[in-house]
Order: C-alpha cells, then structure tokens, then sequence
C-alpha cells in the first residue's frame, strides 16, 4: 500500500513552521518576527486542514486516517496554539526570555496533538502524545532562573 502524504499535510506545516521558526531566531535580532511567522505558518496549515475537509485517507498501513473527526481536533488545537503565540508574544518581550524555543515548543506540542487526533493504532497515538507532552515538560520549567519554574517542571516531570 503506497503512502498519501496527503494525509499529514498539515503535521508537514506545522514541522516546517517550527523548524523555520528556529532557524529564523539564529539569524534576527528582532524576536517580534518569530511570532508573526509563527502566526502564519498557524494560519497556513489552518487553511491547508479547512482544504482538506471531506477528504477520508488512510496511510500508514491504517495507523493514521485523516477524517472529519481528525480535521476537527486539529483547526479547534491550531487555534488554541494561534491564542497562546497572540497573548504571550508581549509577555515574552517584557520578561526578556527566549521567544524562539518558546515558539518551537508550542508547534511542537500543538503537532503532538495533531498527530493524536488523527492516529487510529496504538503506536501513532503514543507517539502523538510523547510528542505533545515532551515540549510540556519544558515549558513548565521555561524560566530557569526561577526557583518555582524549575520545582514545577521537574515535578511535571516526576
């Protein structure tokens, strides 16, 4: 059975957004840039999944179906990533922390739960969840310089 990459289009956005993402925070000194890109890879694969509407695919010898359940779940995950890039961008800013990983670390969640969405086997499910919740882990310990930030990571962790 041939594989449809038809039916990760999105995850692909997503991953090609996080990794632009990182590249771009290498080479700018403006870090307002990274949400705007952020935003509009968000916005992209929101379109790219409203495209995709109707469509029923199965790939990956019927580990990952792309239906209008998945669809669903992944436009309701992508605006709940575009509100947290929208409110936290200033936030960023003022605390003066690191708005590149920040951003990797929310598309890299918001792919976790993408894939999840859509896996149909136990494997893609469990991937989609390591996937998602990994970057969690990190973010609660984001602040390293606070004493609290790092309690909670590593007790998120434990």
């Amino acid at each position: 059975m041939p594989i449809n990459l038809t039916a990760i289009t999105p995850e692909l956005f997503i991953t090609t957004t996080a990794l632009i993402v990182l590249l771009v925070d290498l080479f700018i000194q403006r870090k307002e840039v990274l949400a705007v890109i952020t935003l509009l890879g968000i916005a992209s694969t929101f379109w790219i999944s409203l495209q995709l509407v109707g469509e029923e695919i199965t790939t990956f010898n019927g580990m990952f179906t792309l239906d209008l359940f998945g669809i669903f779940f992944k436009m309701i995950f992508l605006i709940t990533a575009a509100l947290t890039v929208g409110v936290s961008a200033k936030f960023l800013k003022q605390e003066g922390r690191h708005a590149g990983e920040y951003y990797v670390l929310i598309l890299s969640s918001t792919l976790g739960m993408m894939i999840m969405s859509s896996g149909t086997d136990f494997i893609s499910i469990f991937l989609g969840l390591e996937l998602m919740v990994l970057p969690v882990y990190i973010l609660a310990g984001f602040a390293k310089k606070e004493a609290m930030s790092s309690e909670a990571g590593l007790k998120y962790l434990l």
